[in-house]
């Protein structure tokens, strides 16, 4: 969904995501379900942008929440799946 790496040397920081829904996992935990939605690129002069690559929905209120996550750098690209 997004390179680490682009060709403008911008640096993808962090995983957008959307919470869409809970589960109950195996040991009777509640745990949230994402829907990752774009991602955040810091670029070469320190400013950072979001690239959405959906739209993300509103809730009953009408709001829209995003949830930022930490992209670790020794993650496997996706692009190279």
């Amino acid at each position: 969904m997004f390179n680490k790496k682009s060709k403008d040397m911008s640096t993808a920081k962090f995983k957008v995501a959307q919470k869409t829904g809970t589960y109950t996992n195996q040991n009777k935990e509640t745990k949230n379900r994402y829907l990752e939605v774009g991602v955040v690129l810091e670029h070469q002069d320190g400013n950072q942008s979001m690239k959405l690559n959906c739209y993300p929905l509103p809730n009953a209120k009408g709001e829209i929440w995003l949830n930022f996550f930490p992209i670790n750098k020794d993650d496997p690209d996706p692009q190279d799946s």
